[in-house]
Parts: structure tokens; sequence; C-alpha cells
């Protein structure tokens, strides 16, 4: 499967939330983790997770 999965902040989770659901692209179902949430997308190389890493200073970018 070849997807991003990123790490955000709680703080501003609601903010890229709007941001992911009005930009079409596939995702998979937020995992809530103690400090923030996961998210996985669908194309690995999609604009939105670049986007995303320059908009928001806590988001980053998760190697599995």
């Amino acid at each position: 499967m070849n997807t991003s999965k990123i790490h955000i902040p709680a703080t501003d989770f609601k903010q890229i939330e709007k941001a992911i659901k009005r930009s079409g692209v596939k995702f998979y179902p937020f995992r809530r983790k103690s400090d923030g949430y996961d998210i996985e997308f669908e194309p690995q190389d999609h604009p939105l997770v670049v986007y995303l890493m320059l908009k928001y200073d806590g988001v980053r970018a998760q190697n599995d």
C-alpha cells in the first residue's frame, strides 16, 4: 500500500480535519494517540501532505 502517514497535535486537529475533508484525498480513519492523531493518506505523494507539514509546525511524518 502506498500511503503517507502523518502525526498531528490535538491543538490543530479540527483545522486539519476540515482541510483533509475539503481536499477530496482518500484517507483512513484517524487514530487518536495520547499527544494527538495519526492520519494515513492515499496516494503517498499527495500535495496535501506537504502543505500540512509546511503550514502547521506540529505536523510530522510517520515512518513505519
